[in-house]
């Protein structure tokens, strides 16, 4: 059994505690909901990205260092960054969307990165978006209701349900919900993926969709973003760099290696919204989280596709190909 396959069964378990529940009529409570969604986050969200710097000094055959590292690594990332807070700044309705894309291909990618096909091809980038915005379509029509007082006061659009915004998103989920299928089949007979591995995915597609119907939001997204999202990404990472360092490599040395900017990540949200208070900006508290997670999202989603490129070589990577790449760690 692959890892990706026992990855699927164990969130596969964990997801159906709480969707038979809910299914039934029993929700945890609205501070319950919220807080697992915050612990969530808190536990493997953040975490997830804050190991890009390690991860791209594993996808090359020579590790940067020190002022190398600083002017390959960290300035064209900050760069990114400031430049995304910027665009929100001048532009939010435009970085809104290109963030959604974003995040759906980061999504699709880390699901469907194990199918047999390069990394680079188109068919592969449209079923990455093509999943990804399933999800998201799904989670934003079923509780469109619940979104608008958090994203209404960010964005001077129409949100009646009879309204251009809602038939546009609702017109993203049935292409998606048909394409989807559609591309993971072609996949399938080209023999890019086995049908046991078309009938899983298709299986944990249904899975988070019912999921994302019959939960709450909050749990939904907690569910998704946590479980499946983001601790997949962190498994994946650990395995990816325990296979380019050896078998020695512990989970307190990768815990060790996302510590710190964890932290960091933690301190500049909290200075973020401290100084919206303390300043009292006219920007909501909303945007400002809006703009931490799309400025992250971004030079993150590069890296991991740098390392989702190297995936199908790892089992030829050896210590000896990446010279002495472990000690950034």
């Amino acid at each position: 059994m692959t890892l990706a396959s026992k990855m699927n069964g164990w969130f596969a378990l964990i997801t159906l505690a709480f969707l038979v529940p809910s299914w039934l009529g029993y929700r945890l409570s609205a501070e319950a909901d919220a807080g697992m969604m915050l612990l969530l986050v808190a536990l493997f969200g953040i975490p997830h990205g804050a190991i890009d710097h390690v991860i791209y000094n594993h996808t090359k055959a020579q590790p940067d260092r020190g002022r190398q590292l600083l002017m390959r690594f960290f300035m064209p990332y900050l760069g990114l960054l400031l430049a995304m807070g910027a665009g929100w700044l001048l532009w939010a309705d435009g970085m809104f969307w290109i963030f959604l894309l974003t995040a759906a291909f980061h999504f699709g990618q880390s699901q469907l990165h194990s199918i047999g096909l390069a990394e680079r091809q188109p068919l592969k980038w449209l079923l990455y978006i093509a999943w990804g915005s399933l999800l998201l379509s799904h989670l934003w029509l079923t509780h469109w209701q619940s979104q608008v007082p958090v994203l209404s006061p960010v964005f001077a659009w129409n949100f009646s349900p009879d309204a251009s915004l809602y038939y546009m998103v609702a017109a993203v989920r049935i292409a998606s919900a048909v394409g989807v299928p559609l591309l993971l089949g072609y996949c399938s007979a080209r023999k890019w993926m086995t049908v046991p591995q078309l009938l899983q995915e298709l299986l944990v597609l249904a899975l988070l969709v019912l999921t994302i119907q019959y939960c709450s939001m909050y749990t939904a997204f907690a569910l998704y973003f946590g479980l499946w999202h983001s601790l997949r990404v962190i498994i994946t990472e650990y395995h990816f760099l325990r296979s380019s360092v050896g078998t020695g490599y512990s989970w307190r040395r990768f815990v060790q290696s996302f510590l710190p900017f964890s932290l960091l990540s933690f301190a500049g949200l909290a200075l973020f919204f401290a100084a919206q208070q303390l300043f009292s900006f006219s920007i909501s508290p909303f945007l400002l989280f809006l703009m931490f997670i799309s400025a992250l999202t971004a030079p993150h989603a590069i890296i991991m596709s740098g390392m989702y490129s190297w995936l199908p070589g790892q089992a030829v990577r050896t210590r000896a190909s990446v010279g002495t790449a472990a000690s950034p760690l």
